[in-house]
């Protein structure tokens, strides 16, 4: 009789766990984890209860001593575990250890909420049942972890089709609106996607930005020279990726002829220069030298001769372009699988727009730039690169000869142009001897992309957005869910539960 109180008591401890651990994947007691649970502290109490006088007995031997002197270091253990477990709960700390921080916010993301200076109240519309919600939430969940003035609900549209429909006129799925006081954008699914595609980081972004910007500043294009084409995202050598980038930071792309204007418009934040095949004429260049007086920003792109060098616009600023195309034979641009043609550069100089920048950038094709005064250099090859000058016998291979110029190269610079009044601010000007690495077949390798919007962001003065861009998100299953984490912390208490099983195991044993 007494063996068969010791096994129900076995049963009613494992009953007591196995209730536990039911309750802890699931998240609520349902009517299965709730009847083991009872069932097993029944048989628990009921055994000591039956056999009370035998237990107060028990109590009194030496072994039964020894026996809840392990069951307290067991749940000392258990309280070491649950501290640990309450400081870690309230002091919430997230370390991502993916190769590419896919479950991290971008650069350009997290400088944006920290800038916030106005609460963002976002509404999304979407289905309960839809599991990208959970996807999103977390999302947005990094946002308010940021910054608390990033507020967000979620509302079922079927549920509240009275106010998705009546007060915002919600017609898709997955719709979200970003409000301010004074403003209000939404992102809807793209039908052109199938319109099931959950928004990405860099949709939430750029919809925020859309949403907290009062104004929305102008990039210019300066056309009529033989440019690149802005409106080709089609073929390699078009600049349409480039043009869609800049408006998904929410600038608005517009084109400038030169020759028909002496001033360049007031609302250009900035004007690029595109590898004209043509030089520009004398009252053209006057029209950017008078604009960067004026407190403007320019980037000039180049290319290696026949292209025009603009050495006369660019030698006042101390930028002088050099006669020649980089070669860079390293055994490190090989093996980002470049050429001696197509130099890979990983070092920067110290300015705002490759500060902490992680990535390398590839040019191909690309003359250097030599710099004096003021300018200062912001892309540069290795020590093995050099400028090779002998450009009528580049096909038939080349090798480093006592004419060319030697490494490291500038292949971008960096300056600033006094104002012409005391009290005006500074004019910015950027020069790249490439301008392949913003094309559409070069956009997206390496760094190029964000190298060349971030010199935009900053010739525009939106230094905030001088960063790396928000990535799209893999669909990569390593976050825990709530579930899982659950067990995790469950099985803890089960091993220390363990330990306290261990002692009294011993402790019958001994009774033996």
């Amino acid at each position: 009789m007494q063996k068969l109180w010791k096994n129900l008591l076995w049963i009613g401890m494992i009953g007591m766990i196995a209730g536990l651990v039911l309750y802890s994947v699931a998240g609520i007691w349902k009517w299965y984890a709730t009847t083991i649970e009872i069932v097993g502290l029944a048989l628990v109490f009921g055994t000591i209860f039956v056999n009370f006088k035998a237990v107060l007995q028990t109590l009194g031997r030496r072994s039964t001593k020894y026996g809840i002197s392990m069951v307290l270091g067991g749940l000392f253990v258990l309280g070491i575990l649950a501290a640990v477990n309450f400081f870690f709960f309230r002091n919430n700390y997230r370390s991502d250890w993916t190769n590419q921080n896919s479950f991290s916010l971008s650069d350009q993301t997290t400088k944006i909420l920290k800038s916030l200076d106005k609460e963002v109240q976002v509404k999304a519309f979407w289905n309960d049942n839809d599991n990208a919600k959970t996807q999103i939430m977390e999302l947005f969940n990094e946002y308010n972890n940021v910054s608390p003035k990033f507020q967000f609900e979620f509302l079922d549209v079927d549920k509240n089709a009275d106010v998705a429909q009546q007060v915002y006129q919600i017609e898709k799925y997955g719709t979200i609106i970003f409000s301010t006081a004074t403003k209000e954008e939404r992102w809807e699914p793209n039908p052109a996607m199938g319109g099931s595609r959950p928004p990405q980081e860099e949709d939430i972004t750029n919809t925020l930005l859309k949403a907290i910007r009062d104004e929305q500043k102008t990039v210019y294009f300066v056309t009529g020279h033989g440019e690149g084409d802005l409106d080709d995202a089609q073929s390699r050598e078009g600049f349409g990726i480039a043009k869609a980038e800049l408006e998904k930071e929410f600038y608005a792309i517009k084109t400038l002829d030169l020759m028909v204007i002496d001033v360049i418009p007031t609302d250009a934040s900035a004007v690029v220069v595109l590898s004209p095949d043509k030089a520009y004429m004398t009252h053209e260049k006057q029209a950017l030298t008078q604009y960067l007086k004026n407190g403007g920003g320019v980037v000039v792109l180049l290319d290696p001769t026949p292209k025009p060098d603009f050495k006369d616009f660019l030698s006042p600023f101390g930028i002088t372009p050099d006669q020649d195309v980089v070669v860079d034979p390293s055994l490190e641009n090989r093996l980002f699988g470049g050429n001696p043609g197509m130099p890979l550069v990983r070092q920067y100089g110290d300015h705002q727009i490759t500060k902490d920048f992680p990535y390398a950038t590839v040019f191909s094709m690309t003359r250097s730039l030599q710099v004096s005064g003021s300018a200062q250099p912001l892309a540069i090859t290795s020590n093995n690169a050099w400028g090779e000058t002998d450009l009528a016998n580049l096909q038939n291979g080349v090798s480093q000869g006592s004419t060319d110029i030697p490494g490291p190269l500038n292949i971008a610079v960096v300056t600033t142009v006094p104002s012409d009044s005391t009290d005006g601010k500074a004019g910015r000007l950027v020069v790249v001897g490439d301008s392949d690495f913003a094309t559409n077949i070069q956009f997206n390798n390496q760094g190029n992309g964000n190298f060349f919007t971030n010199i935009v962001s900053w010739l525009a003065e939106d230094e905030d957005l001088i960063s790396v861009t928000p990535k799209q998100m893999e669909n990569i299953p390593l976050a825990m869910t709530a579930g899982d984490l659950r067990v995790v912390v469950y099985a803890i208490i089960l091993f220390g539960l363990l330990i306290i099983g261990q002692g009294i195991r011993i402790y019958l044993k001994r009774r033996k």
